[in-house]
């Protein structure tokens, strides 16, 4: 059974850590600097992180979007349950755009 979308929210920062360990791990050659930040969207395919690194979402290694379960444990994409477009996954990609630029600011 899918989480609470409030669940949901609170998982977020937690992806992007992870996310942010699993790029470290694979030795992705300076994604961080790679990575506009004022173009980042996790709503777009062309401009979410692995868009950027791999110019298009899906163009990413499978290990990265093989399951959306696995994109999505890794904050890459959206939870499968939320419908593209709905108000709560509009706000939850806004959500976890703004995590990742918080992460890589930080970093810095």
């Amino acid at each position: 059974m899918p989480k609470s979308f409030h669940q949901e929210m609170a998982t977020i920062p937690a992806r992007v850590q992870r996310g942010m360990n699993v790029l470290d791990k694979m030795g992705v050659c300076d994604w961080r600097e790679r990575i506009d930040l004022q173009r980042l969207d996790i709503s777009r395919a062309d401009v979410c992180i692995l868009g950027q690194l791999y110019g298009y979402f899906s163009s990413a290694p499978d290990q990265l979007v093989h399951t959306s379960a696995l994109s999505t444990k890794c904050g890459f994409n959206v939870p499968s349950h939320l419908k593209w477009r709905d108000e709560e996954c509009d706000r939850y990609c806004e959500t976890l755009t703004g995590e990742w630029k918080n992460a890589l600011s930080s970093a810095a």
